[in-house]
This record gives C-alpha cells, structure tokens and sequence, in this order.
C-alpha cells in the first residue's frame, strides 16, 4: 500500500489519500513528463517496494523509469488538496478520445444514476479521426424492459441518453451519434456486464 486517507484528519470521499510516510508518489503523463495536477499514470517509490521482477529483467525494465519509481498501472489526478484520485486502470479504464483522457468508470458512474439504467458498460471503439470513441452498452431495469416491449419502443434511445446526460458530462464525454459501429445497445442477456464481453 502506498496511498491513504489519513487515520485522523481529513477524509476525502472520492480519493485514495496521500501517500504514506516514506513513500514518494508522481504521476507521469503518456511522453514521460512528470505533471503536478494533470492526468497520467502513478508512479510510486519507497523503501519496501520490491526491486525488480524474479528472472525478469525485460518485464522489470518496462516496469521501472529512471529513479527506480514503479509504474502502477492506474490513471490518475491529484485534487487541490494533494489527494489522489484514480480514474482507472491505463489498459482497461482509461479511453484516449480526441486528445482527452477519459475515465470509463467516470461515466459508467453518472448513467447508473439514470432511472432506466440497471447496469451499463463504458468503453472505447477504435476511430481514424479521434482515436477512440465512446460507446455505451446498456442493460434497462425490468420494468423498463417491460414498459418497452408493450409500446413496442426501446427502453432508452441516445437522443433521450444525450438529453439527459447533457448537465451530467463535459461535451467530450459524451456519446458520439456518428460512431459506425453503433453506439447503444439495450437489454443484453448478461448476467454480468464486463468491459471484456
């Protein structure tokens, strides 16, 4: 463990802490320049961090930068207090549309707010012009299903999406109307609905 909210003092919902005594912390954003409060990826240094990966010398260079900081894995800011935010794992969270980062977890935590919305996923489809595009997939609760196949109509369609969700995100957060490869699907007989399906 190398960050935390403090045992006494202030507690910030939201954040992981500060990083603890001895541990030093950075964020290092995607051309290796280190920033102070922009987005980039966690790495971390300290005395009980382990030195290098066992009879893995390729693994532990990809794993390491200059200084011997570990890199973590995770997306992160840090707010006006210090405090660090983790917007999601680099690999699997994190979308890289139109020169933004965007967190997918983020999103997915402002649709669930949504009355239609029981369960919904978060993830970025290859596109020439931004790199990335957002789409959504979207499992409607029961009674929405319910009310959707007696009018004969989808549960939600994007435009109602877009609408709603236009006080909730920035406009680079927002679903795309001309993704090509569609861009919300509903009801899908999951029991359990992962970025990996």
């Amino acid at each position: 463990m190398a960050l935390s909210n403090p045992l006494h003092g202030a507690r910030k919902e939201g954040t992981v802490g500060k990083p603890l005594p001895r541990v030093e912390a950075k964020i290092i954003m995607d051309d290796g320049t280190e920033t102070k409060t922009g987005v980039g990826e966690l790495c971390i240094k300290s005395p009980s961090l382990f030195k290098e990966y066992w009879k893995r010398p390729e693994v532990t260079a990809e794993s390491f930068i200059d200084g011997g900081f570990f890199k973590t894995g995770d997306t992160v800011t840090v707010d006006e207090d210090g405090y660090f935010i983790i917007l999601g794992r680099t690999n699997a969270d994190i979308m890289k549309v139109g020169g933004y980062k965007l967190s997918a977890l983020e999103i997915e935590a402002v649709l669930l707010e949504h009355d239609t919305v029981l369960e919904c996923a978060v993830l970025g489809l290859p596109d020439e012009a931004y790199g990335e595009v957002i789409c959504t997939i979207i499992v409607p609760k029961e009674d929405a299903k319910e009310r959707a196949e007696q009018s004969s109509k989808p549960a939600l369609t994007l435009e109602e999406l877009t609408s709603w969700s236009k006080d909730k995100l920035a406009p680079y957060k927002r679903f795309r109307r001309d993704c090509t490869y569609g861009t919300l699907f509903l009801g899908m007989p999951w029991e359990r609905l992962t970025r990996r399906s």
